[in-house]
């Protein structure tokens, strides 16, 4: 599963287009962009993913969000936003994550609309390594996209009826968490109110529009709310 486009809000656009395009820099995604920002959104063209930053209506969205890096590189991304300025949060004196479970070594870190960002190597893709040393290149995709939701196992059995997801991981006996899709591409689904890992920030629901490309998808699926009308999630997936 490829997340393709995703499309999120925030309160702050101008601080989020010096941190990703000036301060990271992750190239603009459209010509008119190349020197600025509009009024309404700006894009992050990488690799894999169009990633836009649009104008929240109201309030102060935030949301969970990862980026695939190259496989082999995790060390030196680490340093790599630490000589940018940006201090990673840690865990219990935890920095860079082990996940066994997911062959994977992850670090998280806010941006400045208190999204709760996460550079995460997935070691099964040994095609994303790379020779030279860590630069904006490689972030290469959108690869986790946290959907917060009021009943998690509904909400996975409708991804396995309805777009013909794979469960990709779940804690045992869990109602509050589960991982759908594969290495390339992840929704994270998460009860509402439970901690994003690894803060103490209550997952809530704010809107976003994500488009996927999936291998099993049978026909072009979309949606402008998913899995109901009680969620500002609009969802298309295409075949890959």
């Amino acid at each position: 599963m490829k997340i393709r486009a995703l499309d999120i809000e925030t309160h702050c656009l101008a601080d989020l287009y010096h941190f990703y395009i000036n301060r990271l820099e992750l190239p603009a995604g459209r010509p008119s962009q190349q020197r600025g920002i509009d009024s309404q959104s700006f894009t992050i063209a990488l690799e894999g993913t169009l990633l836009t930053f649009s104008k929240a209506s109201q309030g102060k969205p935030f949301y969970h969000f990862a980026f695939n890096i190259a496989e082999n590189k995790i060390d030196e991304a680490l340093q790599w936003v630490q000589h940018k300025g940006i201090v990673p949060i840690e865990w219990h004196g935890i920095v860079v994550h082990d996940f066994k479970n997911w062959n994977a070594h992850s670090f998280y870190f806010f941006d400045p609309a208190g999204n709760i960002v996460e550079f995460i190597a997935r070691h099964d893709l040994k095609e994303t390594a790379r020779t030279e040393p860590f630069h904006a290149a490689h972030i290469l995709s959108v690869s986790e996209i946290g959907w917060v939701l009021d009943d998690v196992p509904a909400a996975v059995q409708d991804m396995q009826d309805k777009l013909q997801l794979p469960l990709y991981y779940t804690e045992s006996g869990s109602q509050n968490f589960a991982a759908m899709g594969d290495p390339h591409g992840l929704f994270i689904l998460v009860k509402k109110g439970r901690a994003w890992f690894p803060t103490r920030r209550p997952a809530c629901i704010f809107p976003m529009q994500v488009l996927v490309q999936h291998a099993s998808a049978q026909k072009v699926f979309t949606a402008r709310h998913f899995p109901s009308m009680g969620y500002p999630y609009s969802l298309k997936i295409e075949a890959d």
